[in-house]
């Protein structure tokens, strides 16, 4: 089976911070990302990291 790159290009909102993951995750934090879940601590706390990373679930990488 071929392999098909996937190109994905996006620009980074004033005020936000991204960064990748060790495991390749992309990481997103700054003013506008949700504080967590409304009475939901188990989903918050899988999807932000302790200091306010939002997990994004999607795998890149940052050309600077």
């Amino acid at each position: 089976m071929a392999s098909v790159p996937l190109l994905t290009i996006l620009t980074q909102l004033p005020g936000t911070e991204m960064r990748i993951a060790p495991d390749g995750e992309i990481l997103i934090r700054g003013p506008h990302v949700f504080a967590g879940y409304f009475k939901d601590e188990q989903a918050t706390r899988e999807t932000l990291t302790t200091d306010g990373w939002l997990r994004s679930g999607d795998l890149g990488s940052l050309d600077q």
